[in-house]
């Protein structure tokens, strides 16, 4: 047994507890979600990162896998494309959309069962100050865009698998360890994070200092889950996603 201080867990528990996987959440692309609009408060739209790990099934439109906004004209998302079927990420300033995507339709598919580690950084303050937003996926960047337009706004809403702006965009298929950083990870960084394929927790890894909400869906069953970041924004089931044992 190890018992962890310095404000992880004031409690003893087991090694297996900490570092293993054992449950992710599965969303049946019209009405289930998770919110976590409290991390929204702890973002900073200038800069930050989205991270996790997702399982899609077959879907019949453009769908969220993760999103935080003030409204339709200033958001940050990590998204499928149906239409050219690939995964983008982008941001929305004063209604100026900045959107960077996969380099391969056959990067990310959504009918193959296979798990896929994708993520969004975003630093207004990068390539000489005009910004820049960055796709990964399995750790490999994907495109760098410079954003445009100015932002309007705090953030206030933040969501897993849906649009944080309407009940739309609704993800199908499966979803673990959801990580958001108050920092745009390294290309180093998010190698790490990757870890060659396999989960490691985020907690004691790369960039931890900046990781400001952490949803590993260790529950298995109830209707919400801790933000293992330690920062208290537990997450909110909306209408019963289902516990799966289906992990990375």
């Amino acid at each position: 047994m190890l018992g962890l201080s310095h404000g992880v867990h004031t409690d003893t528990v087991g090694l297996a507890e900490i570092f293993s996987n054992l449950y992710s959440l599965q969303f049946n692309g019209s009405t289930e979600s998770v919110q976590i609009d409290t991390v929204a408060g702890d973002m900073d739209n200038r800069y930050g990162s989205f991270l996790t790990w997702i399982r899609p099934e077959a879907m019949s439109g453009s769908t969220t896998v993760v999103e935080a906004s003030v409204d339709a004209n200033n958001f940050i998302r990590l998204w499928w494309n149906e239409g050219n079927t690939r995964m983008k990420a982008t941001i929305k300033q004063g209604g100026t959309s900045s959107t960077a995507q996969d380099d391969s339709a056959s990067h990310v598919a959504d009918d193959d069962s296979a798990w896929y580690h994708v993520a969004v950084t975003w630093d207004s303050t990068a390539d000489d100050g005009d910004g820049e937003i960055k796709l990964y996926v399995n750790s490999v960047l994907q495109e760098t865009t410079a954003i445009g337009g100015t932002w309007s706004g705090t953030l206030a809403a933040a969501d897993i698998a849906k649009n944080s702006r309407s009940d739309a965009g609704y993800f199908k298929g499966y979803i673990d360890e959801v990580a958001i950083y108050k920092k745009a990870l390294t290309p180093t960084q998010m190698s790490t994070l990757y870890n060659g394929g396999s989960t490691l927790n985020y907690k004691f890894s790369a960039g931890n200092e900046n990781l400001i909400g952490y949803w590993r869906f260790t529950e298995g069953s109830g209707t919400s889950s801790v933000d293992e970041s330690g920062t208290g924004n537990t997450g909110t089931l909306i209408n019963t996603p289902t516990w799966s044992t289906e992990t990375p």
